[in-house]
């Protein structure tokens, strides 16, 4: 899990989280308080043998909503890249998992800034 948020005042280019996606649903980044996060991309990268499936979701005051198709396949080998881009506030998290744990390498991208 990765806590993001900056002092700049006009947002910088930020690796928001990386990792392997967990079998159990898990926070994969949260924003820190006094920040505001763009996600501008969530790419997924199936690096087992068999397709795999997963679920990304974006966690707003303790309601998790789906911003992947439910049980999003990614075919091994392949990715899948998320690119509707989200707005997050202070407290807000993107939480997924697969239904392998580490099948599934994940990577967000996007925009920090300090709310001021």
């Amino acid at each position: 899990m990765t806590s993001v948020g900056s002092s700049l005042h006009f947002g910088a280019i930020a690796d928001l989280g990386d990792g392997a996606l967990p079998a159990t649903l898990t926070t994969l980044a949260t924003v820190r308080t006094g920040a505001s996060v763009f996600v501008e991309a969530i790419t997924l990268t199936n690096t087992g043998e068999g397709n795999r499936t997963c679920n990304i979701y974006l966690n707003r005051s303790g309601t998790r909503r789906r911003i992947s198709p439910k049980d999003l396949i990614v075919r091994s080998g392949c990715m899948v890249t998320l690119n509707d881009g989200y707005s997050l506030l202070s407290g807000d998290t993107i939480d997924g998992q697969a239904d392998l744990a580490s099948s599934i390498d994940y990577s967000i991208h996007g925009v920090e800034r300090k709310l001021v």
